[in-house]
């Protein structure tokens, strides 16, 4: 899961994002060792709230978690370059509390399927 931060002001919501390098060792995993993400709007989403950017978390290590970072509510996610889970995007539409965490763990790839494994979650 994801966590991210809502922070209210008169005129809008401001969400913030974390990333956790959450690489685990699991059969065909195509991640290894530290990953760079980046996140951009999803300006396509229906319910897209108009906040324009592409926000870079640099390179993560194993376990580390990086520093909240503001992100539109709808947003796609690229690791090492790489779209992930380019069939989904991500989102918040209910806040119920002010931070995100999204924890990374795999890509696998087998019999020509990939699988992502990711966990988006709040936190307190």
């Amino acid at each position: 899961m994801f966590s991210c931060k809502k922070e209210t002001t008169s005129k809008e919501t401001v969400l913030n994002l974390r990333i956790m390098n959450d690489v685990s060792n699991v059969p065909n995993n195509l991640l290894s060792g530290s990953i760079s993400v980046v996140a951009s709007s999803n300006e396509a989403a229906s319910d897209f709230d108009g906040y324009k950017a592409t926000t870079d978390y640099g390179t993560i290590q194993i376990g580390q978690t990086t520093e909240y970072k503001r992100v539109s509510n709808r947003f796609k996610i690229t690791v090492n370059g790489m779209p992930f889970n380019p069939n989904g995007n991500f989102g918040i539409s209910e806040l119920p509390t002010g931070k995100w965490t999204l924890k990374i763990s795999s890509i696998q790839s087998s019999g020509g399927s990939t699988t992502y494994g990711w966990d988006l979650s709040a936190s307190n």
